[in-house]
């Protein structure tokens, strides 16, 4: 056999090391909901509303609030989905903090780029300003 197509076992030196992954999670315990709103900073943006407060835990938890005046609910879970690949995206950014999404009436006519954009704007100019 040619030496291209059998894989010898190399030792485990520091050179594998992978980081942990992280995983975005969402935040379900309404006593951890109520903490972020009295506890955390607001920020404002033209498509949404963001509480965040930082956390001890890695990982970062999410939650996304809706209103019924966005629209019906095939629009709210729409505007849903796209927070959420939205936060997936940009999870190690987010790491350390527990946030809550709060879509604005801005948000029913947005992209996903437009979205990434107006996200990544607040977190890198407010929240990572120490």
């Amino acid at each position: 056999m040619g030496e291209g197509l059998l894989r010898t076992a190399e030792p485990k030196d520091g050179r594998d090391f992978q980081p942990p992954k992280i995983k975005l999670k969402r935040l379900t315990r309404k006593e951890e909901v109520q903490k972020v709103f009295q506890k955390g900073k607001k920020w404002i943006s033209t498509s949404f509303v963001i509480f965040s407060l930082e956390s001890d835990v890695p990982d970062p938890f999410y939650a996304i609030h809706t209103r019924k005046k966005l629209g019906p609910a095939v629009e709210r879970n729409r505007i849903k989905r796209i927070y959420r690949e939205v936060l997936r995206q940009r999870k190690t950014l987010l790491r350390g903090y527990t946030l809550i999404v709060i879509p604005r009436t801005g948000s029913r006519a947005i992209t996903l780029r437009q979205l990434a954009d107006q996200v990544d704007h607040v977190f890198l100019e407010n929240l990572r300003r120490k």
